[in-house]
C-alpha cells in the first residue's frame, strides 16, 4: 500500500501491476507471480456446495489477457482526473477497476 500511495499519480503500467502482484503475494510459492495467467482452465468465482454451485463470474480466457489488459491500462490512464483526456470520477473508476 505504501508503494501505491507514493506512486498513484504516475501512469499505471503492466510493470507496476506485476510489481504489486509480487509484493502482495510474496511468500506464496504455489503462485506464479508477476505475469498474466496462462492456464487453459477457466478462472471462475463460484460459491455453494458441490452440485449446487453458483457461478458469479468467469474471467476472460488466458489467451486474450495481454490485449484486454492493454486496453484496460490505456482506459485507466485516460480517465485519470488530473491528466486524462476522458476524465471519470475516482469512485466510478475504482468500481470499474474492481469489476
Amino acid at each position: 500500500m505504501i508503494s501505491e500511495r507514493k506512486t498513484f499519480q504516475k501512469k499505471l503500467s503492466k510493470k507496476k501491476l506485476f510489481e504489486w502482484h509480487r509484493m502482495i503475494f510474496s511468500g506464496q510459492s504455489h503462485l506464479e507471480l508477476g505475469r498474466w495467467r496462462i492456464s487453459q482452465e477457466p478462472m471462475q468465482i463460484v460459491s455453494g456446495v458441490f452440485g449446487y454451485e453458483t457461478l458469479h463470474y468467469e474471467a476472460p480466457p488466458s489467451g486474450c489477457l495481454e490485449s484486454e489488459m492493454k486496453k484496460f491500462i490505456c482506459w485507466f490512464n485516460e480517465t485519470y482526473q488530473k491528466r486524462g483526456s476522458k476524465k471519470v470520477l475516482g469512485p466510478i473508476r475504482a468500481a470499474i477497476a474492481h469489476l
